[in-house]
């Protein structure tokens, strides 16, 4: 039996004698292990840096099912997606978890802009309402990976004089946690009756609040509400126990906290984002003499909201926290920059606190509801999610479901638009989507084109992957090849080896090590060469493909183990393609090798 470190030296020396047909084997190898590698980087990065940008991961969105008729859309389904068919959904095997969506279904538009491009920008304003639950985690990692000036302390008058994201706090930048603004807490709806807020709130002191169905929690106070039964308000002593655009308010056994009240200079400063102007001033006193002062203007980040249009009388109110789809702002600055002339919006948290107007029953297009109705109200953008609609803006489920109610009617918050569901993982949403339909479900427009979308990136990647190893096995035949013309060159050799007592097993294992160390070098340089294709490509999108939108930074995502993807891949191929003229150089017989001249 040949020792290892005698067997590793001849397959080092047969290598170097070899020359020009080690090299082109190592070549071939080299390509096909570089193909891979390049195309499963850029499969990933596919589907981890455009699809699941575009379009959650291990996320369906479903509606009720649609009948079409004459070129009409109408839902066909009888039952209505309720709290009780969201727990049907919620309990069907692979899913994670379900919660309802809510569309708007009343005129708006909004306007603003104006101090970040020149001017405002005024168009119609569609909503999605969705649970804060549902796009908290998302809205923190996006969050985290942007460079919102942390650990910089300079000093400043404005939020303007702050980096981008930040807010100007006591003359000091700050750090502002935009993510946890996208909550219910920070909403304010305003109400006359009870019939303006959902079905489990109640009207107290003019805004909406927590229905008392059994009792309210340690920190709120039960309160009579305006169409009686009782609410929850939450419970305080001094105006410190409340947020700043709040005071304490009502009988030394009711204190609660209300929005204060305040009086714009005039109607129109409802319309400006100008903070001097839009804070107005408080305008009466709360009941506690130590409480609310009557100088000064809307604390904090609170502005004056009007009741009506029109009215300089309000309350404070906390603008309304909005999130964006990343798709919106590249369409701005791939189309729309270009077409207004104006400046594109560099990065997105640039976006980050900038805020804008919403009138509410106000429309372009469409019939206006009753003026008295109508309201006019700021947001803040808080964040970007794929989960948001393309054209539109995100806002937390209450406020699109008080805003159906009111200028709708009781019956446009009976039901949800649609049903958000999370599933254990890719390989469960075919029998999800099954069951789903089973209960008068359908997939949603978005989610159809995931699917799509995904079903086209896995079949461009499959065929990739396909063109890879057909190179490589053309790189195993030609191995074959080229160790059956080494095998019959070196047959003497291999005959004196044999006579002096080199087993059939140390020749195969001779000539399958000279192919695996082929192999290893190849998959060396076939990495290497995906690596460096994979920049040029990158280099070049970033160069010639700048304005189309969504492209990523990256086009490619390597993931941990394709570094040895090549290097296996290539040792198996030759491997594979050297045992037959291994086989045939141990079925040599050594005295008639010998024999012949």
């Amino acid at each position: 039996m040949m020792r290892s470190g005698r067997l590793v030296d001849l397959v080092v020396t047969n290598l170097r004698a070899s020359g020009g047909g080690a090299a082109f084997a190592i070549l071939g190898v080299a390509v096909g292990a570089a193909f891979l590698t390049f195309f499963v980087g850029l499969g990933e990065g596919l589907r981890e840096r455009v699809l699941n940008r575009i379009l959650p991961a291990n996320q369906l969105e479903f509606e009720p099912r649609s009948l079409r008729v004459f070129g009409i859309e109408g839902t066909a389904s009888l039952a209505a997606l309720d709290d009780a068919r969201l727990g049907q959904v919620a309990q069907l095997p692979g899913v994670t978890r379900a919660l309802g969506r809510a569309r708007s279904a009343f005129p708006a538009r909004l306007w603003g802009g104006k101090h970040l491009i020149g001017y405002d920008l005024h168009t119609e304003a569609f909503f999605d309402g969705v649970p804060a639950e549902l796009l908290a985690p998302e809205l923190a990692v996006f969050e985290g990976g942007l460079d919102l000036g942390r650990q910089r302390r300079e000093r400043c008058d404005v939020d303007d004089d702050c980096p981008a994201g930040a807010r100007c706090d006591d003359g000091i930048c700050g750090d502002v946690d935009w993510a946890a603004r996208f909550a219910a807490r920070d909403l304010t709806m305003r109400c006359e009756v009870d019939a303006d807020c959902i079905e489990d709130a109640r009207c107290i002191d003019a805004q909406c609040r927590r229905h008392a169905v059994a009792s309210c929690e340690a920190s709120e106070i039960a309160v009579p509400a305006a169409g009686g039964g009782e609410g929850c308000a939450p419970r305080c002593s001094v105006d410190g126990d409340c947020r700043d655009h709040e005071c304490c308010d009502g009988a030394p056994q009711a204190r609660r906290c209300v929005a204060r009240r305040c009086l714009l200079a005039q109607a129109d400063d409802a319309r400006t984002l100008d903070r001097q102007r839009s804070r107005g001033a408080l305008a009466e006193v709360c009941a506690d003499a130590q409480g609310c002062a009557i100088e000064g203007a809307c604390p904090g980040r609170s502005y004056c909201a009007g009741d009506a249009p029109g009215l300089r009388s309000g309350r404070c109110e906390l603008p309304l926290p909005v999130v964006l789809n990343p798709l919106l702002l590249e369409v701005f600055n791939t189309d729309m920059a270009a077409s207004l002339g104006i400046a594109r919006v560099a990065a997105p948290e640039a976006l980050l606190g900038v805020r804008f107007h919403l009138a509410l029953g106000d429309s372009h297009f469409t019939a206006d509801a009753p003026r008295e109705r109508q309201q006019i109200r700021q947001a803040v953008v808080v964040g970007f999610s794929a989960k948001a609609p393309e054209l539109g803006a995100t806002v937390p489920l209450g406020a699109v479901q008080a805003w159906n109610r009111r200028f709708l009617g009781a019956e446009a918050t009976a039901a949800y638009d649609g049903v958000i569901v999370e599933t254990v993982g890719n390989e469960a949403i075919a029998g999800v989507i099954t069951a789903a339909e089973g209960l008068g479900l359908q997939l949603s427009r978005r989610s159809r084109m995931a699917r799509t979308f995904g079903t086209v990136v896995l079949l461009v990647y499959l065929a990739l992957l396909l063109l890879a190893f057909v190179v490589l096995t053309v790189a195993a035949v030609g191995i074959a090849h080229t160790f059956a013309i080494l095998v019959h060159e070196r047959r003497r050799e291999i005959a004196v080896l044999r006579a002096l007592g080199a087993t059939a097993a140390d020749i195969f294992a001779m000539v399958v090590a000279e192919a695996c160390l082929l192999g290893l070098v190849g998959g060396l340089l076939g990495l290497a060469l995906a690596h460096v294709g994979a920049y040029a490509v990158n280099r070049s999108a970033q160069r010639w493909l700048a304005d189309v939108p969504l492209l990523p930074d990256q086009l490619f995502d390597f993931p941990w183990w394709s570094p040895m993807l090549p290097i296996v891949v290539g040792v198996l191929f030759c491997a594979i393609g050297a045992s037959l003229p291994a086989r045939r150089a141990t079925a040599l017989d050594p005295a008639t090798v010998l024999s012949q001249p």
